[in-house]
């Protein structure tokens, strides 16, 4: 199993600044390749169209469909046959009801690329999305950013930009229209609730009409602060994202923090839409001793696998409180969760997002890929979290009035009196 890298995301898309698997050949065969057989005689009889086909297989049907429409469709500068193909694709695989499994083209894959290194910069409302039937799909709301300000939510879809229909755009058409210059704002329409994950539920979404102004955001996965909590001094580490690069901050950060001889951390994963689950394992390794339990893997083809803390010197030494919130999942939830289960570490904040299941990325010649679930991971307690969250052992909900007010960060504040008073014992 160590030959896999597995990804876990709430986040998968295009960032509106907005690795390489197994070759899939029956999928390439079945769908990108698929030849259109020469037409048997179509009939035009009274607007109709009868067609000797067999009722054999999607594919073989796709090719009837292809040939009627070639042969008689009246816009035929519309009939895009590959880009057809790649919207049947993406609907063949949303058939799951698995928001986490995902058929990416190209350009959503580079920028998945892009975003799991770890460090990103751009101008927009910081949100990340992916195309789905309804609409534009939010798959993550980045920290403080424009989107976090005026309310959006992941699994939020959005359905009109300035008052005009997404449906018939694609993809990077919508989100041209979403990015825009520093202080300039755009007004989405956007479903929520239940039937925007579930096309089954008898649940109507809820219609909102948000306007965000855009802004300049700039996405390290790691920040490290110092608080002078009265004369002592307590290292504050937020971690946004779990990529490639983020251990390399991360170490880089731990060692800024212990030379300024901190003595309590506050490891900050309120807005971690997750990440690479090994890179999760070495994040964790900076607190646990060698060899204790961080994750465990369930897998349905796969061998069941433990994942193990490689012991990394850094923080083992100190106290640590961690902070989560509703946009903590996946990857962030395992790192809370081994932390509490294995250090006894206090959890502070909001109910998590409840994501405990696991992808990998099986990526195609024309740089396509197809992200899917391969099984589900389970905390070092050995309970699933998948769908329900983590709630935390004090729970503080975040003000957003008083933060749009003053900029106040009640939870913060509260998380400094929580140490204060952890520092007299």
């Amino acid at each position: 199993m160590k030959f896999w890298r597995y990804i876990l995301l709430v986040i998968l898309g295009v960032a509106i600044g907005v690795f390489v698997a197994d070759w899939d050949e029956s999928l390439i065969a079945g769908w990108i390749d698929t030849t259109i057989v020469d037409a048997t005689k179509p009939a035009m009889t009274d607007g109709e169209t009868a067609i000797e086909s067999s009722l054999g297989s999607v594919d073989e049907r796709l090719d009837d469909i292809t040939r009627v429409l070639e042969n008689g469709y009246f816009y035929d500068n519309r009939i895009d046959e590959n880009e057809m193909k790649q919207r049947a694709i993406k609907s063949y695989v949303d058939g799951l009801n698995d928001p986490f499994t995902v058929y990416l083209d190209a350009e959503e894959n580079q920028e998945l690329e892009q975003w799991l290194v770890g460090e990103e910069d751009f101008e927009g409302i910081g949100a990340r999305v992916m195309k789905k039937d309804q609409g534009v799909m939010i798959e993550e709301v980045l920290k403080w950013s424009p989107a976090l300000e005026a309310g959006l939510k992941p699994l939020d879809i959005i359905v009109a930009i300035d008052g005009v229909e997404v449906s018939g755009e694609t993809l990077w058409e919508s989100v041209e229209r979403i990015r825009g210059p520093q202080d300039t704002t755009v007004e989405l329409t956007i479903w929520r609730g239940v039937s925007t994950i579930n096309p089954d539920s008898d649940q109507e979404p809820e219609i909102l009409t948000i306007e965000v102004t855009r802004g300049s955001i700039s996405y390290p996965s790691v920040l490290g602060e110092v608080w002078d909590i009265d004369g002592h001094m307590v290292g504050h580490i937020t971690i946004s994202s779990v990529g490639d690069h983020t251990e390399d901050l991360f170490r880089q950060t731990v060692l800024d923090l212990r030379a300024q001889n901190i003595e309590t951390v506050v490891l900050d994963l309120r807005g971690n839409g997750g990440g690479f689950l090994d890179a999760a394992v070495e994040i964790v390794s900076y607190f646990l001793p060698k060899d204790e339990v961080v994750v465990k893997g369930d897998y349905r083809v796969y061998q069941d696998d433990v994942f193990l803390s490689y012991g990394y010197d850094g923080l083992q030494d100190l106290p640590v409180v961690v902070m989560i919130d509703g946009y903590t999942a996946s990857a962030g939830e395992i790192i809370a969760l081994a932390l509490r289960d294995q250090l006894d570490a206090p959890l502070i904040g909001s109910q998590s997002f409840g994501k405990g299941t696991i992808q990998t990325l099986t990526q195609f010649a024309d740089g396509s890929s197809l992200k899917y679930t391969v099984g589900e991971w389970l905390p070092p307690s050995g309970q699933s979290i998948n769908g329900t969250g983590i709630v935390p052992d004090v729970e503080v909900e975040f003000d957003a009035d008083q933060f749009a007010t003053d900029a106040t960060d009640n939870q913060i504040e509260y998380v400094k009196t929580y140490v204060k008073n952890l520092l007299k014992e």
